[in-house]
């Protein structure tokens, strides 16, 4: 995926997403490359951006973290109901949520930022805040 709404835009593919979901349809992220931690976070960055309650990530390529004894606790995290849908802000896409915010950003430079805000719904806590750089 590259910047912006051509062919293989990011823009793009958000926008896909949206059409799939308005068929009643939904979305199994699943990346055999995200063998590192900071592409695993920014894949849970986009999960958070585009999920509609029904969408997954699927199993990671070095099957490191989907695995009883080696379950990472990011997929734990819940930031309660999302406010609306994923807007672009600059040049970033930003998701709020009840207990928090996701922002992110588009290749080349690949960023991911959840942040958990104060709560009152009784969501557990996440880990603490994730910021995902991805080179």
């Amino acid at each position: 995926i590259v910047q912006g709404t051509g062919k293989y835009g990011f823009e793009s593919f958000l926008n896909t997403v949206k059409k799939v979901h308005s068929f009643g349809q939904h979305i199994i992220l699943d990346d055999d490359d995200d063998t590192s931690a900071q592409q695993r976070d920014y894949e849970l960055g986009f999960y958070f951006l585009i999920n509609d309650g029904q969408d997954l990530i699927g199993a990671d390529g070095d099957r490191s973290r989907m695995n009883p004894d080696n379950f990472w606790d990011g997929y734990e995290t819940n930031l309660g109901a999302p406010i609306g849908d994923w807007y672009k802000s600059g040049q970033v896409f930003k998701r709020d949520f009840e207990c928090g915010t996701v922002t992110v950003n588009q290749p080349p430079v690949s960023t991911a930022e959840i942040v958990k805000h104060e709560c009152s719904n009784n969501a557990p806590d996440p880990p603490s805040g994730l910021t995902i750089n991805k080179p």
